[in-house]
């Protein structure tokens, strides 16, 4: 799994930002920020953990979601979330995937939307887009494989 460190500098490389600049945009010095790259405290050894109001402000001066940053700093988790949340047992059916994905929204607790939380009318809006989405990609599905074979027949 990705560290909180490793996508701090990765995140800041794909902005082109310095360090100093990414400090300054974010609202904390340079030397902690090299500190939060790093991931342990040069003082004592110890792994570094931001606070929430520090992650606050470096998914805003990110463009990242704070969610994943509280995530990777270890605040909270979304049971059944991991590296490979998506597909178990090599799963491949987009369909299965997506009714995990609900069935994860649906249950975690105090989730957001762009940091704030999330209404259970809003959670819901989601879902049902994602149920309507897998509906809309079935008809095309079903269009291009009849299309696709009529092709092959021609052949």
């Amino acid at each position: 799994m990705i560290t909180l460190h490793e996508i701090l500098k990765i995140r800041r490389d794909e902005l082109n930002l310095s360090l100093r600049d990414a400090a300054k945009l974010i609202g904390i010095s340079h030397s902690y920020l090299s500190t939060l790259e790093k991931g342990i405290d040069p003082r004592n050894g110890a792994p570094v953990k931001p606070t929430p109001e520090t992650l606050k402000r470096i998914s805003i001066a990110y463009d990242a979601h704070y969610d994943f940053f509280m995530r990777l700093a270890g605040y909270y988790e979304i049971e059944g979330l991991d590296d490979d949340f998506l597909i178990e047992n090599n799963e491949k059916d987009v369909e299965k995937i997506l009714e995990r994905i609900k069935y994860i929204l649906m249950e975690a607790d105090d989730l957001t939307l762009s940091g704030e939380p999330i209404s259970k009318e809003a959670l819901e809006s989601i879902v049902d887009a994602l149920s309507y989405g897998v509906s809309q990609a079935k008809k095309i599905n079903k269009k291009f494989k009849s299309r696709k074979d009529t092709n092959e027949l021609r052949l």
